[in-house]
């Protein structure tokens, strides 16, 4: 398929979304109406252990060991992801759950701390949210940093996203329910990446960011739970 049959096949996706969001009630295709997004940390450990603890995990159980997090650190200064390397599994374990990455037998913590070491060293070298934050404002390499997060087995785009998300970086998790609903209204079924792709460009369309695209679709869209 050449690049304009591509071209037309998104534009086509994105336009179905679009309808598909312009539908949704009382809010439609207006981004003031829709529903604001509140989350988001400064601290790039918080943020972490927020994004690898709610994948597939219903958020309501994550934000309590993530502010239980919140409050043991809170005097860590500049060491935002080296508290993981410096603390010992046991110290780990008792603010952490024991619960394993998806598809895998690694321990959530422990994928964390492997993250964290991924973030702070090579060719990225950062320790807080403010480093990571400048970094990618600076070198615009946000897809440098989710691939490097993305080799430590059980770790997606939606986690990777979602981290850079809540830091400050503007983009699209493609979870379950934000997947379904944009395959949905497209009548196909979609990879995170594409799903990522007609978010951001049905976010233009609609003069908004990707996220606040990405947070009205999970806010709105029909699902069992709160995953997120």
């Amino acid at each position: 398929m050449d690049s304009r049959s591509d071209f037309l096949m998104v534009d086509a996706r994105v336009e179905k979304l679009v309808a598909a969001v312009s539908n949704f009630p009382s809010i439609g295709p207006d981004p003031a109406k829709w529903p604001k997004w509140n989350g988001g940390w400064a601290r790039a450990d918080v943020a972490l252990v927020d994004a690898v603890l709610s994948t597939r995990q219903p958020y309501s159980r994550t934000l309590a060991t993530v502010e239980k997090w919140r409050i043991a650190t809170e005097d860590i200064g500049d060491r935002e992801l080296a508290i993981f390397t410096e603390l010992l599994n046991e110290e780990l374990g008792q603010i952490l759950t024991e619960r394993k990455l998806p598809g895998t037998t690694t321990l959530r913590r422990d994928g964390i701390v492997e993250l964290a070491q991924i973030l702070m060293t090579g060719p990225f070298n950062c320790r807080t949210g403010n480093e990571i934050r400048s970094r990618i404002k600076t070198k615009g390499d946000a897809l440098e940093v989710r691939h490097a997060m993305e080799s430590v087995k059980g770790v997606g785009p939606a986690t990777s996203s979602y981290f850079l998300m809540l830091i400050g970086i503007d983009g699209v998790k493609a979870d379950s329910i934000v997947s379904r609903f944009v395959s949905d209204a497209v009548n196909e079924q979609l990879s995170q990446g594409e799903v990522e792709t007609i978010v951001g460009v049905a976010a233009e369309r609609f003069g908004s960011t990707r996220q606040a695209l990405d947070y009205a679709i999970w806010d709105k869209a029909p699902r069992m739970s709160h995953n997120r």
